[in-house]
C-alpha cells in the first residue's frame, strides 16, 4: 500500500504510431481552435527520447540530496488542511 492508502495505477502505453498521430493532429486543431494540443510533437519527441535525469552536479557542488519519495509524499499529505 502507497503512502497516499491506493495502491499503485497501471502504466498507461499508447502505441508510436498512434501518439505520432494524436500530436500531429493535436497540433492542427490547436491551430484551429486556439488552444494547446494535448500533445505537442516537441513534448513526444522529448519523451521518447527516454531523458534519465542526473542529480551528480547538484550533490558534488551543492551537496544536495533529495527527499525519498515517501517521505516526501508523507510530507505534503500531512501538511495539506483536512476538510
Amino acid at each position: 500500500m502507497s503512502v497516499g492508502g491506493r495502491g499503485r495505477a497501471p502504466a498507461a502505453t499508447l502505441p508510436a504510431a498512434l501518439a505520432e498521430l494524436l500530436a500531429t493532429g493535436g497540433e492542427a486543431a490547436a491551430r484551429l481552435t486556439r488552444r494547446p494540443p494535448p500533445l505537442a510533437r516537441g513534448q513526444l519527441h522529448y519523451l521518447r527520447w527516454n531523458a534519465v535525469p542526473d542529480a551528480s552536479r547538484a550533490r558534488a557542488e551543492l551537496g544536495w540530496e533529495p527527499t525519498p519519495l515517501e517521505d516526501g509524499l508523507r510530507q505534503t499529505l500531512a501538511a495539506l488542511p483536512r476538510s
